[in-house]
């Protein structure tokens, strides 16, 4: 579909600050408000969120594959940031910060 990217994001916690969460969905702005609306279960406990950074993708699969490495990496959320600023600066879409993801809180 011609316009439509992927979203890979980083939710932060709002109150209570310090817990983080990365996704993945085709509707950034609704995905953020069904989390903070308690419609997400891996979420629901610490919301309200907002999103921290996002990166934009035209292929479905990448942002597949995005999402999985980053929930993979062990240190957590600076790896995050740092992956996401890195895919920004080599020409991927970002929109700017407003959501968390993935995990809860950092190792």
């Amino acid at each position: 579909m011609d316009g439509q990217f992927w979203y890979v994001y980083m939710l932060q916690s709002i109150d209570p600050p310090g817990h983080w969460y990365v996704g993945m969905t085709g509707n950034l702005a609704a995905r953020l408000k069904a989390n903070n609306a308690l419609k997400v279960p891996h979420t629901l406990k610490f919301a309200p969120w907002r999103i921290e950074s996002a990166v934009a993708f035209r292929e479905k699969a990448k942002a597949v594959a995005f999402e999985k490495y980053l929930k993979s990496q062990e240190i957590y959320p600076k790896v995050v940031d740092d992956e996401l600023k890195k895919a920004a600066y080599l020409g991927v879409a970002v929109n700017p910060p407003t959501a968390h993801a993935g995990r809860s809180t950092p190792p």
